[in-house]
């Protein structure tokens, strides 16, 4: 993680670029890939950015994973695997969410698609870290399909 999402700042960035497009703010971690612990892309193959739902990625219009995802990708030297996770289960909003309604909200709403290309390990990339329900659930379906996971967030609350 690079920042605190409990810092204003950071929250009110992410929140520009995730509910109301500008998601050119988002630029702002070239300016700080100095302080990535490059560890996390030990025997990383590929990115893989949290999927949205299609209804809610076509009503967003982007997904800010996927714009952190080809940020990072650019220092990394890395590939975008764009269609390695799918979201199958449309779910309501985390953020409304306490703990174990996140868990459950998202329990099953993830596949590893058949169809894509397959890595030995991967770098799962989202914005804010939270519960970590999200993170885990992704990395349970990845693991379940022989594919090991690291994870990256923009901010934590932690």
């Amino acid at each position: 993680m690079l920042w605190s999402y409990n810092n204003q700042k950071v929250a009110q960035l992410i929140k520009w670029s995730k509910f109301y497009g500008h998601f050119y703010y988002l630029n702002v971690i070239k300016n700080f890939q100095k302080y990535i612990d490059l560890s996390i892309f030990d025997g990383v193959e590929a990115l893989v950015a949290v999927p949205m739902h299609k209804k809610d990625l076509q009503k967003r219009g982007f997904n800010q994973s996927v714009i952190i995802a080809k940020i990072l990708s650019k220092f990394s030297g890395l590939p975008v695997c764009y269609n390695m996770l799918e979201k199958t289960k449309q779910t309501k909003q985390q953020v409304e969410l306490k703990m174990i309604e996140r868990q459950n909200n998202l329990k099953n709403a993830f596949i590893v698609n058949p169809k894509a290309k397959r890595f030995k390990k991967v770098l799962i990339v989202d914005d804010v870290l939270t519960t970590a329900s999200t993170i885990n659930e992704c990395a349970r379906v990845l693991l379940n399909s022989g594919i090991k996971a690291n994870f990256f967030a923009l901010a934590s609350e932690f």
